[in-house]
């Protein structure tokens, strides 16, 4: 990991010198799913469903191997999903790059064998990057995140899961100080 790169804890290591690690990534329930299109791995693109609920960032066996990220076997949890499914990770890969336009941050990444997701951004991502989502009336919804390198923020459009007709890249590749037309709320804000 480079100098100055911020990383967060993950939720099983802190948890686990405090109690058992039992039920620790105990899913909320969410509304409605949100995503938003991630460089992983300085690979390719990904879809990520934002879950402030979660207590665990996921990504899929198939998404890791396909990105040619390694996970350590020997760190798993046992999942419960708001249904009450268990399910148990198959382990965790640990400083994962992830590059939303210039903002660069490293993640714990639990491995999930077959997820609904590519990714799951759950609460160290919002802690993190002191992430928060505004509803407008319109229904579309911003994301706004604080870069932990340089404190910038940045707001970013999130699209329905599945639907994103244009790659998020064609909002993200400007940093707008003003909007042209109609206000939408997706411009750069500055700290």
């Amino acid at each position: 990991m480079p100098e100055r790169a911020a990383s967060e804890t993950d939720f099983v290591s802190f948890k686990s010198s405090r109690d058992t690690v039992s039920d620790a990534a105990r899913s909320g329930m969410v509304i409605e799913i949100l995503s938003v299109p991630w460089g992983v791995n300085s690979v390719e693109e990904v879809e990520s469903v934002l879950d402030g609920g979660c207590q665990i960032v996921a990504m899929s066996k198939n998404c890791a191997s396909n990105l040619g990220i390694a996970w350590n076997p020997d760190e798993c949890v046992n999942l419960q999903s708001a249904n009450g499914v268990e399910d148990k990770t198959l382990g965790l890969a640990r400083d994962v790059l992830f590059q939303f336009y210039d903002m660069t941050i490293y993640l714990q990444c639990h491995i999930v064998d077959t997820p609904a997701y590519d990714v799951l951004l759950g609460c160290p991502f919002y802690e993190l990057t002191t992430a928060v989502t505004c509803s407008f009336m319109s229904g579309e919804e911003s994301l706004t995140l604080k870069d932990p390198n340089n404190g910038r923020r940045l707001t970013f459009p999130t699209f329905r899961r599945g639907q994103a007709h244009y790659k998020a890249a064609s909002y993200a590749c400007a940093e707008f100080d003003e909007v042209e037309g109609p206000a939408t709320g997706f411009q750069q804000t500055l700290a």
